[in-house]
């Protein structure tokens, strides 16, 4: 993993499974310790678009979800648009169908996983040694 993705990790608010397992393997720690639960009562996210069309809507509930949806229709006003914002912390937004993706995660082996933990700590010790030059 490299500096530019971790850095986009962290600013995105977003890692699947896989890169929280290579991040608790640099660190030496256990996924669960990393892994917050998302869960507040409501757990339903969905997504919904006609075939053909250029809009999905979404109704999202997990928070980490939103953040990312909420700063889209920031950066994007004229592609994402949050149409509802509930009680209970729930959004509803309209997306472009083309943001939409199915993506599998990558199965490692044991020696890839070393691999890329042994990478993002060199990286991580490379960005705190860049951080010392520049102060």
């Amino acid at each position: 993993m490299t500096v530019k993705a971790f850095s986009w990790i962290l600013e995105n608010q977003f890692a699947d499974l896989e890169v929280i397992e290579i991040i608790a393997d640099a660190v030496g720690c256990n996924v669960k310790e990393l892994a917050l639960c998302d869960y507040e009562g409501y757990v339903e996210n969905v997504i919904e678009w006609i075939r053909d069309q250029t809009r999905a809507t979404v109704s999202l509930s997990q928070k980490r979800t939103i953040s990312r949806v909420r700063k889209l229709a920031k950066e994007h006003p004229e592609k994402c648009q949050i149409v509802a914002e509930n009680k209970d912390g729930s959004i509803c937004a309209h997306i472009p169908v083309s943001w939409v993706k199915i993506v599998p995660g990558r199965a490692l082996t044991d020696e890839q996983r070393t691999q890329h933990a042994e990478q993002l700590k060199r990286n991580l010790l490379n960005a705190d040694c860049n951080r010392g030059e520049n102060r």
